[in-house]
């Protein structure tokens, strides 16, 4: 009656006995590499199967639509694309990540300085008043940013108009060895809510705040077990701790959790990768201010209290002996690294927002921007939302829920 897909020594991780009191097995999402093994149920009394999720994989959705009721049109918009809401203005049940929604803020700023950037543009000067919705943007099953809804007042004419972005994160990795054993690195990413069953992190956009519990997902080619030592560094260039990690034979992926005591030190982090104390690879990556909290724009004492670290170490000791074999006395980051983050650590208001842009800028691109009304506007070069492909204002044929077609099954 139904068709599952097992692949217990990922799912069978207990993952979930934070929730739950006993200890089971969850299936995987089928993938498009599994697609023959639903196609040999067809001649069988199979009615069901599961799991399937768009996020992780949409092409075998789309493969088995297909295969039941034909193509769809060459000119159906966003077979590829996937949208998933990730916040919206209107829904009080969910707990806001504080670290999300000031990341999200910064965004539409720097959307809005982009759009005035042109020296020829007149007319597209914005302030944003208001984040509306927040979309995570898929093509081809992979993650290719963050779209961001929000109001902003034209400062021409003082009107309000509704413009969304697409922005895309940058990404800091450089692998500095690529001799054996260590040349078997592919990946290094920081993230929360790793899932040990389909080997991701659950936080598509990688977006870190000072309350945020890391994770570094590290993959690797085959080859033999090595050993390495991981040292996260914090923007104050204090060693916040150091691991050693075993890296087990064939291809891998593995999860690293520090347990890093909080709030997190805002700014630019590092991890360093050393074998034998040679470096060989080097991840930065952006713990996000907080330019609000509990609901509201965060108060200068509460940023003060969130954004100078935690009290005493990260860990259980002091990692400081460890400076010389990370070469933290020498490398490109001042000396004056503790200073200038006390320094951040006590901004408020439009000190602190304008540091919070500065990181973001650095971590994110603004791709395009669009308007969603047609409304007359000062600013002529703004595209409409429902003509851009990316936009989640964009038609989604295949995701629509309609009247069902008598002759083939599928819903219109």
């Amino acid at each position: 009656m139904h068709l599952t897909n097992w692949r217990r020594k990922q799912g069978c991780k207990c993952q979930y006995k934070h929730i739950v009191d006993w200890c089971g097995c969850s299936p995987n999402d089928f993938k498009a590499e599994d697609l023959k093994r639903i196609q040999i149920t067809q001649e069988r009394p199979t009615y069901f199967a599961r799991k399937f999720e768009a996020v992780i994989d949409q092409s075998i959705i789309h493969a088995i639509d297909t295969g039941l009721h034909g193509d769809y049109p060459s000119d159906t918009p966003g077979l590829d694309l996937y949208w998933q809401n990730d916040f919206h203005h209107q829904d009080s049940k969910t707990k806001n990540n504080e670290a999300h929604v000031s990341l999200y803020h910064s965004l539409a700023r720097i959307s809005s300085k982009w759009l005035s950037l042109p020296q020829d543009t007149t007319g597209c000067s914005y302030r944003p008043t208001h984040i509306l919705e927040t979309h995570l943007y898929f093509q081809a099953d992979k993650f290719r940013g963050l779209l961001v809804l929000f109001e902003a007042e034209n400062t021409e004419n003082g009107k309000v108009y509704k413009l969304e972005t697409h922005v895309t994160p940058e990404t800091f990795l450089e692998i500095m060895d690529r001799s054996n054993p260590v040349g078997r690195l592919k990946h290094l990413k920081v993230g929360t809510d790793f899932d040990p069953k389909e080997l991701i992190l659950r936080n598509f956009a990688g977006i870190l705040g000072p309350n945020s519990e890391l994770v570094l997902m590290h993959s690797w080619e085959e080859g033999r077990t090595f050993m390495v030592t991981v040292a996260w560094i914090d923007p104050a260039n204090v060693v916040a701790a150091s691991f050693e990690v075993s890296v087990p034979p064939g291809e891998y992926v593995g999860a690293h959790k520090p347990g890093l005591k909080g709030p997190l030190r805002p700014g630019v982090w590092r991890i360093k990768i050393l074998r034998t104390w040679k470096i060989i690879a080097e991840l930065k990556f952006l713990v996000v201010p907080l330019s609000h909290s509990q609901g509201r724009e965060i108060t200068g004492e509460a940023a003060q209290l969130i954004h100078n670290g935690p009290t005493g170490f990260y860990r259980d000791r002091d990692f400081s002996d460890l400076r010389g074999h990370l070469h933290l006395d020498k490398d490109e980051i001042s000396k004056d690294a503790e200073a200038i983050a006390r320094e951040n650590g006590q901004k408020a208001g439009q000190e602190l927002l304008s540091w919070i842009d500065d990181l973001t800028e650095t971590f994110w691109d603004v791709s395009e921007v669009c308007a969603v009304e047609n409304k007359e506007s000062p600013c002529k070069d703004l595209d409409l939302c429902h003509l851009a492909s990316w936009s989640s204002f964009s038609p989604d044929p295949k995701s629509e829920i309609g009247k069902i077609d008598p002759a083939t099954g599928r819903i219109w």
